[in-house]
């Protein structure tokens, strides 16, 4: 255990603002300071208590990014209710499930998804109220009022004082469902403490400063915005610009950060990667951005070594979690970016790695085995999952099912997930590996690489490429790249060419939507 004693006495409560005159959040053209974000939340959280919300009571979110986020996070705590934020993404059957799975009091949804919770409405089971914020302004053509559905302006009618809440450290914050790599999501339960830890985590291995303008890309519903530099952002008094959930645009989002004088910024690989072939990015005054943070997968050394040469000024750092496993859990800070490309880094403070074998042992260096995370930020628990919580969490200790490996250093090279691992031939195959050979053809813009059924191999390679805009390829060209870079094993058997991968929210790869899409390769034999 570490001394932080000098950051806690940086963290604010929810009650007590830093400075109430100081700009917290940055939202379109909405600006909000500290004091008016926390008397905001206290009417929120005065409503909640007079619709008889009670600590522990849930209230789920199904909302674009939008300023009001905030403000429901904030009246949540206050009153010891549990957000549930939703993911718009997903398809009506999905929402059921997430809704009836985590049982709110409160539905609030942005106007964009009215059809959908009227539809949802007679499948839903324990909402009592179900609150309705318009796109733009006040008026909501059609949505008639009455004692159960509510417009959000209605919210805002309770006083301002603070509630007087037993709120504790142990009691739930928030659910967050997974992203769903593998399948049906399950719901982590965070605490305030979780919160707390690893918002002082961020603080000290990433350096956040009270100046800090934070540019949040990832939409509310994802640990990514809604504690991952977010919350360290809030702690140490500094400000968050937040972009809206859709239509990312390189050259507008660049305009913003020279605007804003944006310090410290979110962005996923593929937002990068869209920065960097920018041709005028040199004509954008960044002189007050001082990292660039990124995750979800690894940037290749090909990419860094471009974002160094284009953006020499500004650090880039790679950071590795998952919800369940306190949001990040690693990260390889700037100095060691292109020494150690494709590194998920070193443990950030108050967390711990180890790397187990199948049958439990630790392994050493450059050995492969399953990524476990400790830390006082990990999930407290997956909502109603017994049999899950008794797989994942060990004596402490959260499995992530990433297969990864310790080099020399210390520092953890992530090798797939563990259900990804690839058996063709009685040979184990790691799919980063094929991936990373696969980055260094000038050609492709993106690749993944799974297993599919193959009659005699039991699983066949198959490598999944994006092409770079006016680039072609064929088959036997990429299986042709790998053997010279590969063991003849590990090559590509088969090679399917389309225009983007399925990404989940935080931008990693579906990879069984994949393997569905080209299961039936398996029946066309390559050497």
């Amino acid at each position: 255990m570490f001394n932080v004693s000098h950051v806690l006495s940086r963290i604010t409560s929810y009650s007590k603002p830093i400075d109430g005159n100081k700009t917290a959040l940055i939202f379109r053209d909405k600006r909000q300071t500290y004091g008016e974000l926390h008397v905001s939340s206290n009417r929120l959280a005065n409503k909640f208590l007079e619709f008889g919300i009670k600590k522990g009571d849930r209230i789920a979110c199904l909302l674009y990014n939008c300023a009001e986020y905030w403000e429901i996070y904030f009246a949540c705590a206050k009153i010891g209710a549990v957000l549930v934020p939703l993911n718009f993404r997903l398809a009506p059957p999905e929402l059921e499930f997430a809704i009836n799975d985590s049982g709110p009091r409160i539905v609030l949804f942005g106007e964009t998804f009215r059809d959908t919770i009227t539809g949802l409405e007679k499948g839903l089971v324990s909402p009592e109220y179900y609150v309705c914020l318009p796109d733009e302004g006040e008026a909501l053509d059609g949505f008639k009022e009455d004692s159960h559905h509510l417009l959000f302006k209605r919210l805002y009618e309770a006083g301002e004082d603070e509630p007087v809440i037993d709120v504790g450290l142990e009691d739930d914050l928030f659910i967050m469902y997974t992203s769903g790599t593998t399948g049906r999501p399950k719901g982590a339960q965070w605490t305030h403490s979780n919160s707390m830890w690893f918002s002082a985590s961020q603080i000290i291995t990433l350096g956040f400063q009270p100046d800090d303008i934070t540019l949040l890309s990832g939409p509310m519903y994802h640990v990514g915005s809604l504690q991952d530099m977010s919350m360290p952002t809030y702690h140490m008094g500094g400000t968050c610009l937040l972009l809206p959930s859709l239509g990312f645009k390189p050259d507008g989002v660049l305009q913003l950060m020279v605007k804003e004088r944006v310090t410290k910024a979110l962005l996923f690989p593929v937002m990068i990667f869209d920065i960097l072939a920018l041709p005028n990015l040199e004509e954008y005054d960044l002189s007050a951005l001082k990292i660039i943070f990124t995750g979800g997968e690894p940037v290749p050394l090909a990419s860094i070594r471009r974002f160094q040469e284009r953006l020499p000024r500004v650090g880039l750092v790679q950071l590795y979690g998952l919800t369940e496993g306190g949001g990040i859990a690693t990260a390889c800070l700037t100095d060691y970016a292109a020494q150690k490309a494709g590194s998920a880094g070193k443990p950030l403070a108050n967390f711990e790695l180890k790397i187990l074998d199948d049958d439990g042992h630790i392994l050493g260096p450059g050995q492969i085995g399953e990524v476990l995370v400790k830390g006082a930020a990990v999930s407290s628990g997956y909502w109603k999952r017994p049999e899950a919580n008794a797989e994942t969490f060990v004596q402490g200790w959260c499995r992530t099912g990433d297969l990864g490996r310790f080099d020399e250093d210390g520092f953890l090279f992530l090798e797939g997930r563990k259900k990804d691992m690839i058996i063709s031939g009685a040979e184990n195959i790691y799919p980063a590996e094929i991936e990373n050979v696969l980055f260094q053809n000038p050609k492709i813009h993106e690749a993944v690489v799974i297993g599919i059924p193959d009659p005699r191999w039991g699983e066949a390679v198959t490598a999944v490429v994006v092409t770079k805009p006016g680039q072609t390829m064929t088959e036997e060209e990429v299986i042709e790249h790998c053997k010279k870079n590969l063991a003849s094993y590990k090559k590509p058997r088969h090679v399917a060419f389309i225009d983007a991968l399925p990404r989940t929210p935080s931008q990693k790869v579906q990879k069984f939507i994949l393997r569905d899409r080209f299961r039936d390769l398996g029946t066309k034999t390559n050497p």
